[in-house]
């Protein structure tokens, strides 16, 4: 293992850039009679039945605590059964009128000041997956956020819980202290014979592989040999796996442009890859830059491809015409495509490229 690499390439741990918490102490209205943000958690009573919280209304009352300390009014947050309601006449933070631009820049900054930190109540300890919707001010500037599905946890599932819970905490408090880094795993296109030609190649005088990419993986410091997986799948039952997604995304961002030599890619969970603020800020940062773009690969994988085909579809051409390539994987995850993988990513994407991942080079340098 080359251990520069991991301490050079340390994850910051913010959901993305520009993700700082809106400016407060304005009371300016943002031009819409009755707008307001509608907060939620996920699998909020599962938690607290399983912690032993008497009532979900107190994990709800230490977020709305998080939004006072920020300067908002005490009487624009209300409980509103399972989700706090956040009137945003009375807790407006910019000067003027809402524009989409200002709606983001709301979104992403209520998400920080919200989910960044840990919750704390009694002998419960995790870190919330919050959901915001922002309505009321116009189809063109309300923004939806779905939250995961409930029945991830339903059942004999709903054991697994509280192992979810430790586990997406161990990972996420290495990733507030700096303590997550990336290995890169190179990938390699398979060129068949007479192919091969771009890209200053001369064409292929037999089958032959040739690297593509390198994949980033994120690995404990505490913990390197340990794979990402299990984490991920608790991150994504949990809805929490953005969080570590926009992390690896905006790290290879920034090796990108110090490093204009590279190829990199990263995989990316399909409950992540969904039109919202995020990624409309990672594609204007993109559209400056061209030549950056055309060196970022993105695998999706994860259970929700299937079921939400019209959002990564949208969101897969965008990313495209901008140079980034995006590959689809299917629920089985990144590097073990299954024929229903290479049928999505016929239908979105076009003809599948033949891949290869070298296992034996997981912790490989550049």
């Amino acid at each position: 293992m080359d251990g520069s690499l991991w301490t050079q390439w340390n994850l910051s741990g913010l959901p993305g850039k520009g993700a700082s918490g809106p400016r407060r102490g304005r009371s300016d209205a943002p031009g819409g009679a009755g707008s307001r943000a509608e907060i939620r958690v996920a699998h909020l009573l599962e938690i607290a039945a399983l912690q032993g919280v008497s009532s979900h209304v107190g994990i709800l009352r230490r977020l709305g605590a998080r939004l006072a300390r920020r300067g908002i009014p005490g009487d624009a947050i209300n409980l509103n059964g399972q989700a706090l309601e956040l009137d945003l006449d009375r807790a407006w933070p910019f000067g003027g009128a809402a524009t989409p631009r200002r709606m983001d820049q709301l979104w992403r900054g209520l998400r920080a000041d919200l989910d960044r930190d840990p919750i704390e109540c009694g002998a419960l300890r995790f870190y919330p997956s919050v959901h915001m919707d922002l309505w009321g001010l116009g189809p063109e500037l309300d923004l939806r956020d779905e939250t995961p599905a409930a029945g991830a946890y339903a059942g004999l599932a709903h054991q697994r819980l509280g192992a979810d819970l430790r586990l997406a905490a161990q990972w996420l408090d290495d990733l507030r202290g700096g303590r997550l880094a990336l290995a890169f795993q190179p990938v390699r296109r398979v060129v068949p014979a007479g192919a091969g030609g771009a890209d200053g190649h001369p064409p292929a005088r037999r089958p032959e592989s040739r690297l593509d990419y390198f994949l980033a993986l994120p690995r404990r410091l505490a913990d390197p040999d340990a794979p990402a997986a299990e984490a991920c799948r608790a991150l994504e039952r949990l809805g929490l796996v953005r969080r570590l997604d926009w992390s690896v995304l905006w790290t290879l961002v920034s090796l990108l442009e110090i490093d204009p030599a590279r190829r990199v890619g990263c995989a990316i969970s399909t409950a992540t890859f969904r039109p919202d603020a995020y990624w409309r800020e990672l594609s204007s940062y993109l559209g400056g830059r061209p030549s950056l773009a055309l060196r970022l690969s993105i695998e999706l994988s994860g259970p929700c491809a299937h079921s939400h085909a019209g959002p990564v579809d949208a969101l897969t051409r965008e990313l495209e015409a901008l140079g980034v390539s995006v590959l689809v994987h299917g629920a089985q995850g990144a590097g073990e495509r299954g024929p229903e993988a290479a049928e999505l990513h016929q239908a979105w994407c076009g003809p599948a490229p033949c891949l290869v991942y070298d296992r034996a080079a997981e912790y490989g340098g550049f």
